[in-house]
């Protein structure tokens, strides 16, 4: 076994040179780095530690060593390495007893032994004497007695520790190595941190293994899933804190391909005028208001989600709270105020069967929020310069308050959308639920609000006069025609038709307003046929269809006869479209379309599936008929 003797007082033990390492701790010049910043305590002893470089050591330590030195420094190589004998050096006994009382355990758990001078000189030289007194040692001792001991004495601060620990751990449940780590990131290894390490069976060489977790392929799966996902993902903001203390490494090791972009404090995230230029957040919930008032604040973390979601910009870009609690009421406020997601930070106490729970919970999660955000984004971009490009017939008057309208059914559509990505499967399973279906009904009901932005109707009075007592009244008729166009396309006429009566004694009675019906005339039909609309060639005839009531017919005609959208390239595609997307609408049973097949009623809502594609390409076609741009899609 190699032998080490740490001391103050390298002169004393010169006879011993030649049988051991003497290191001299006065050569250690205490300047602690930023990391070790909350250990400074620790730094000396950990680096007089990092000089022992084998796994089988006898070690001496100077009883008149700094007491702090000297106690932090036995747990740290008792922590660090395998085999090892450690003894404490005094020629003095007297009061010992005293002097250990702030040892954190190491002589209640029979981790060090006491040793003078002259029998250290004796067993320096007596190699099979060390063999027997570390056999003795090994079945004195229990390390994991020990370490329970040393955690439930010392002043953890438990925050920090799970921030610390939980950066780690997640990195190696992702596969990074922990050489990895420590090669590119300064991690303070405090004794407590080493402890975990060696809990957890962790060595510089240790690839994780997940063969013995009972969610093995789920794992497996989920990061399959992820490096499909990932690229996507360009741009990460990090607000923490905790940043600095392995989550920024954490960030960048498992977004490779990303930038991160690090704010430490609510001043700093609060002063980023624009969220959207973002693909992903990582928000902690406690953020210190600035690098002055460095107390965490809940309130902080609750005000970036509200100003993050309530801006339109940004409110479909993920965003995925960091914290170190474990409350369920902290899931329901983050969620209230409109984030998406909460991820806990895994604790110090986890067991390996929770750390995997936790990192799944992570890679789910995050596959869950890209692929979530990659739909809701491709609809509520739309959305935006739908709302900004409205055609100039669409606004809002003092009786009809259409556009308001328009944009209302728009959000109302992207929030359904956006509730059947966060259904549970319990509610879709019981109770049917489909916001396929509804966000569709709701993206159809908007074709019933434009129609009354584009058409002019009762714009013409009947010639035909009515004797109403002594005197004549016009008939009105309802004829509807595109508004501001010219010359007028019109989409329907009326023609009064007057009916005579006979009364009871046979006598004919001349016609009046009470008795006079409108028939309806158009050019305009459906034909089985792509693209399935046409304008006969016949001209306006009365045909047995209520113009009025047929919704596709009044789409279908804006499309072909308005001026800025009858000369789009893709009209037939608008047009198969809108037949298709009506044909839908007929099937479904949450309403009634403008006709219904004969086994409408035979079969029940959870039978039916609505085509992946129908809401998108009607999504489409609402798009272009606001705007009149082929391409805002």
């Amino acid at each position: 076994m190699k032998k080490f003797l740490i001391t103050n007082q390298p002169n004393t033990y010169k006879d011993l040179e030649q049988k051991c390492t003497i290191i001299d701790v006065s050569t250690f010049v205490e300047n602690v780095p930023a990391e070790w910043a909350n250990y400074a305590n620790e730094f000396i002893p950990f680096l007089i530690c990092e000089r022992i470089n084998d796994n089988q050591i006898v070690v001496g330590i100077d009883f008149s060593i700094n007491e702090d030195l000297r106690y932090l420094l036995a747990h740290h190589i008792l922590t660090s390495y395998l085999d090892c004998l450690l003894f404490f050096i005094t020629d003095d006994l007297t009061h010992l007893t005293l002097h250990l009382e702030n040892d954190l355990g190491l002589f209640k758990n029979k981790a060090i032994k006491i040793i003078d001078n002259e029998h250290l000189n004796e067993l320096f030289k007596n190699d099979e004497e060390i063999i027997r007194l570390s056999a003795k040692f090994s079945a004195d001792f229990s390390y994991s007695i020990y370490t329970k001991n040393y955690q439930r004495q010392i002043d953890l601060d438990t925050h920090q520790a799970s921030n610390e620990w939980g950066a780690i751990k997640l990195m190696l449940n992702h596969g990074i190595s922990l050489s990895t780590i420590l090669g590119n990131y300064k991690i303070p290894l405090t004794i407590f941190l080493k402890q975990k390490l060696k809990e957890h069976k962790i060595t510089s060489s240790s690839v994780v293994d997940y063969s013995s977790y009972s969610r093995e392929p789920d794992i497996i799966k989920e990061k399959s899933k992820f490096a499909i996902n990932i690229p996507v993902i360009q741009k990460i903001l990090l607000v923490d804190d905790n940043a600095n203390k392995g989550w920024e490494f954490a960030i960048q090791k498992i977004f490779p391909t990303a930038s991160i972009d690090t704010k430490v404090s609510f001043d700093e995230a609060n002063a980023i005028s624009d969220f959207s230029n973002f693909d992903f957040i990582f928000l902690d919930l406690r953020l210190p208001t600035n690098l002055v008032n460095r107390t965490p604040n809940i309130k902080n973390g609750f005000h970036l989600i509200e100003k993050i979601k309530n801006n339109e910009k940004s409110l479909h870009i993920p965003l995925l709270i960091f914290t170190a609690s474990q409350k369920a009421s902290t899931l329901n406020q983050i969620l209230e105020y409109g984030a998406d997601a909460m991820y806990v930070k895994e604790s110090t106490d986890f067991t390996q069967e929770n750390s995997f729970d936790n990192y799944l919970n992570f890679i789910s999660e995050i596959n869950f929020l890209i692929e979530k955000g990659e739909h809701l984004k491709k609809y509520w971009k739309v959305i935006l310069l739908i709302k900004s490009a409205l055609l100039p017939e669409i606004v809002d008057t003092s009786t009809l308050i259409l556009k308001s309208r328009i944009i209302e059914r728009l959000e109302m559509f992207y929030g359904l959308i956006k509730t059947g990505y966060e259904q549970s499967k319990f509610n879709k399973n019981k109770f049917n639920y489909s916001s396929d279906v509804l966000s569709f009904i709701t993206l159809w009901s908007i074709l019933n609000e434009i129609q009354e932005c584009f058409f002019e109707k009762n714009v013409d009075k009947s010639y035909t006069r009515i004797k109403i007592g002594a005197s004549f009244a016009s008939i009105d008729l309802d004829n509807w025609k595109i508004k501001g166009q010219s010359p007028p396309e019109y989409f329907i006429k009326e023609k009064p038709i007057f009916e005579e009566n006979v009364d009871s004694l046979g006598n004919i009675v001349r016609p009046n307003n009470s008795n006079v019906r409108r028939e309806q005339y158009s050019r305009f039909q459906y034909k089985k046929s792509t693209p399935f609309f046409e304008f006969d060639a016949a001209g306006f005839k009365s045909r047995r269809i209520n113009y009025k009531e047929r919704l596709s017919l009044q789409i279908a005609f804006l499309l072909m006869a308005k001026t800025n959208l009858k000369s789009s390239p893709l009209l037939n595609s608008y047009l198969k479209i809108l037949n298709d997307s009506n044909k839908q609408r007929n099937k479904l049973y949450l309403t009634h379309g403008e006709s219904s097949s004969p086994n409408f009623h035979a079969s029940l809502e959870k039978n039916k599936n609505l085509p992946a594609s129908t809401t998108l390409n009607l999504f489409k076609l609402v798009a272009f008929l606001l705007t009149g741009n082929d391409r805002i899609i």
